[in-house]
C-alpha cells in the first residue's frame, strides 16, 4: 500500500504575484472567476488520476464516511483538499476530502485563486512555438505534460529552476513546458541567466488567462488525454516541505 499522499486543487498561497507585469496583473488584482462547476465524469476524473480500471473506488468525506461520486467532486470544486490512497496492484483506491481543521486544509479553502478549467476537463489546447521554434501542442496521447508558469522577476520561480530542469530526467513520461507573459526577448534572457533547459513559451498571456493563471510559479499536471489532473501554486512553501517530484508521486506518476 502506498501512503496516503495530500493533492491540492486549489491554487494556494498566494507569495508571489507579477506586480512587475501590465497593470491587470498588480497586487489589486481581483480574485480571477471561481472554477466551473460543470459536470464531470467519473471515468475522467480515474483516468485523470492515474487509476484508472482499479477493482474498487471509494470516497469519503472529511469525517472519513462514505459520500458519492458527485458530492466528493462538489467539495473540491468548493477548493478542499483531498487525499488518495491507493495500491500498486490496482484493487483498491480512495479519495478522502481533507479534514478542514488541518493547516493545507485550511490553505486550501481560504484560497482566493482557482483554475477556471475543473480537475478532469479538458485543458484548453495549446500549439505554440518555444523559443527555439520548436512547435509543441497537449494531448499527444503519450506522456503527462507539466505546464511550469513563471516570469522572469519572480524570486520562486528562479527557486524552483534546478527542480524543473531535472524532471525531465527523472520521468520519461512527462514532457515539461515553461509558459510565461514575458516577451520572447525577457524570455530569453531569463533562459540564458538561469539556466532554465526546459522548452519555453513566451508571450503567452491569453493562454495564461483562458487557464486562470494569476500566481506564479504555478504547475498544472495535463493527462496525455489532455484532461487536468491537477495544480500546484508552489510559492511561499517551506524549502523541501513538497518537492514537486513528490507532488507528482502523489497524483500517481
Amino acid at each position: 500500500m502506498r501512503p496516503t499522499c495530500l493533492v491540492l486543487i486549489a491554487l494556494i498561497l498566494a507569495a508571489c504575484n507579477p506586480n512587475s507585469g501590465p497593470a491587470s496583473r498588480s497586487g489589486n488584482e481581483a480574485p480571477r472567476a471561481e472554477a466551473s462547476t460543470a459536470a464531470i465524469s467519473e471515468s475522467n476524473f480515474l483516468s485523470s488520476m492515474a487509476v484508472e480500471g482499479v477493482k474498487t473506488v471509494s470516497y469519503n468525506d472529511e469525517n472519513g464516511k462514505p459520500i458519492s461520486f458527485d458530492q466528493f467532486i462538489a467539495a473540491t470544486m468548493s477548493g478542499q483538499s483531498f487525499q488518495k490512497t491507493f495500491d500498486t496492484q490496482g484493487s483498491m483506491a480512495m479519495f478522502s476530502i481533507s479534514p478542514k481543521g488541518s493547516d493545507r486544509a485550511r490553505s486550501a479553502t481560504s484560497s482566493k485563486y482557482r483554475l477556471k478549467v475543473p480537475l478532469a476537463a479538458s485543458a484548453p489546447a495549446i500549439d505554440a512555438r518555444d523559443l527555439d521554434g520548436t512547435l509543441h501542442s497537449l494531448n499527444d496521447g503519450t506522456k503527462y505534460t507539466l505546464l511550469s508558469f513563471f516570469f522572469a522577476n519572480c524570486v520562486p520561480c528562479i527557486q524552483e529552476v534546478p527542480e524543473i530542469n531535472g524532471l525531465p530526467l527523472k520521468r520519461q513520461n512527462l514532457k515539461v513546458l515553461a509558459i510565461t507573459f514575458d516577451p520572447k526577448a525577457t524570455a530569453t534572457d531569463f533562459v540564458e541567466k538561469r539556466g532554465l533547459k526546459v522548452p519555453v513559451i513566451a508571450d503567452a498571456q491569453t493562454y495564461i488567462d483562458t487557464l486562470g493563471i494569476s500566481l506564479y510559479p504555478t504547475l498544472v499536471l495535463i493527462s496525455p488525454e489532455g484532461r487536468v489532473v491537477a495544480a500546484k501554486q508552489s510559492a511561499g512553501e517551506p524549502a523541501g516541505t513538497e518537492p514537486i517530484d513528490g507532488w507528482l508521486q502523489s497524483v500517481g506518476l
